[in-house]
């Protein structure tokens, strides 16, 4: 009787387990490629097009394109990339990034990326079953799934998912392996946190914590230690083999990623936010309310929350090793948040879990009820999304923390497509526009202009449209415009 009980069991977590998987994907897919092409989504379409030209010839040495290094991600789109230009090819269209092309072309692209993070967000919710119980998996799967932000920065062609969502992923094997003292979960994190590393160096932050770890919980740490730098060390070497046939001229362009990360403020000069408060401010203004109000409450019974289940340690282990690195390094971005969400809804997820039923099913339908108000001022642009605790947009421009990333750009190209002929002046993000413009585009002068296209931003709380002074468009959230259009005389 007790095994048909497990079975039943068993059988309805895993429908439930595709319902979450299923919502998941839907929320990050629709409206793909015609929703936001984001500040640097072009750069990496291009560098995707140099590392597949690499791949053909055997010329490894192009599987360096950045310092960040992304290869990750361009491994992901260099097939796809290869698929888009032999359909353009026999339709006897010019292979490229054209805006004919781009909409289709960077829709691919990111329901790709999407179903690479479905599937870690589905090992995500095993490995926490494991280590947690079921309803913390399936709790943690609707809170991910729903949380706007993360949906906003997932529907990205980036690399911060990536990073976030392999690093995420890698910790969670290693918290595994310890708890089972198995070689075999620390071999798979290993191999699972180079890929974070090799979507992004800034994943490096928390290499420190696995070296502690090794050595602190292990009763065999230099066996350890061996293994997880050497599976670490062959995919990354696999995976990015320019560092071995390119390794003089390489080598000091990565390096300068960790000085770029340490010294730059260009980002952090805009906001009057004190550094050690920069990333708690944002996590205010990116995590929805009920996210943010149930870990609250959750602190408030820090007891129960760190005493019921250990790996809980562990989580905040990794929380704030990002803090501190991420807090004394000068480059202050709003997207490096990403990285504490996933652990943070985590242990929401698991105090959540010990609450009644009726609390329960309470929780999921504000969630989800939170969510659907959210899609209906902010869809399909989720990464604009601020909390409408603090103001929502408003808020975020007037404390000097709003940044657009190219959120909503694509609305207003095809706003001025629908005039012919015309040159456009937009001085900021022309990437995320160009990519959708029909018309002539510039971002150097706007003597010849016939329309501007302008945004507010962290430095921007209020729009100098000069001679262009006939607003035609406006685009943004329902509840604040953000995107300006405007008629030159």
């Amino acid at each position: 009787m007790n095994q048909l009980v497990k079975r039943i069991s068993s059988l309805k977590y895993r429908h439930l387990i595709l319902s979450v998987f299923l919502l998941f994907i839907t929320v990050r897919s629709i409206s793909l490629g015609t929703d936001i092409s984001n500040s640097d989504a072009a750069r990496w379409h291009r560098r995707s097009e140099r590392f597949l030209e690499g791949l053909k010839n055997f010329d490894l040495s192009q599987t360096y394109q950045h310092y960040q290094p992304g290869v990750s991600l361009m491994w992901l789109n260099a097939p796809i990339r290869q698929f888009i230009y032999m359909y353009q090819r026999s339709t006897g269209s010019l292979a490229g990034i054209q805006p004919i092309w781009y909409p289709f072309l960077h829709g691919i692209s990111k329901f790709a990326l999407v179903l690479v993070l479905g599937a870690l967000f589905l090992i995500q919710m095993s490995l926490i079953r494991n280590l947690y119980n079921d309803q913390t998996s399936l709790m943690y799967g609707v809170l991910l799934a729903l949380e706007p932000y993360m949906i906003g920065i997932d529907r990205w062609f980036h690399l911060t998912s990536l990073e976030v969502y392999f690093g995420f992923t890698a910790f969670l094997l290693f918290i595994l392996g310890l708890k089972l003292s198995s070689t075999r979960f620390v071999q798979f994190s290993a191999g699972v946190y180079s890929l974070s590393v090799l979507s992004k160096f800034t994943s490096l932050l928390v290499f420190p914590l696995y070296l502690y770890l090794i050595i602190k919980k292990t009763q065999r740490p230099k066996f350890y230690l061996f293994n997880f730098v050497l599976i670490f060390s062959l995919v990354f070497i696999a995976l990015f083999p320019a560092v071995l046939t390119n390794w003089h001229d390489i080598i000091p362009k990565l390096l300068s990623v960790g000085a770029s990360v340490a010294t730059d403020t260009i980002r952090s000069e805009g906001t009057p936010i004190p550094f050690v408060f920069y990333y708690p401010v944002v996590l205010l203004f990116k995590l929805s309310v009920i996210t943010l109000v149930m870990f609250l409450i959750s602190l408030g019974n820090i007891k129960i929350l760190f005493g019921k289940f250990k790996s809980n340690i562990y989580i905040a282990y990794y929380i704030a090793f990002y803090f501190v690195f991420l807090t004394v390094l000068q480059q202050k971005i709003d997207r490096y948040s990403l990285v504490f969400i996933p652990p943070l809804i985590l242990l929401v997820s698991s105090y959540v879990s010990l609450t009644p039923a009726i609390f329960k099913k309470s929780f999921v339908l504000l969630a989800m009820l939170f969510f659907l108000t959210i899609s209906y001022i902010h869809f399909p642009v989720y990464s604009g999304y601020n909390s409408p605790l603090f103001g929502g947009t408003a808020g975020a421009i007037h404390l000097g923390i709003y940044d657009n990333s190219g959120e909503y750009f694509a609305q207003a190209a095809e706003f001025t497509n629908e005039y012919h002929n015309v040159t456009v002046y937009v001085p900021d993000n022309i990437e995320s526009f160009n990519v959708y413009s029909t018309n002539r585009t510039t971002s150097e002068s706007k003597d010849t202009a016939d329309i501007l296209v302008k945004s507010l931003d962290i430095d921007r709380s209020s729009i100098d449209s000069g001679a262009c002074n006939v607003k035609i468009g406006e685009f943004g959230p329902k509840d604040y415009k953000v995107v300006f259009a405007y008629k030159c005389n």
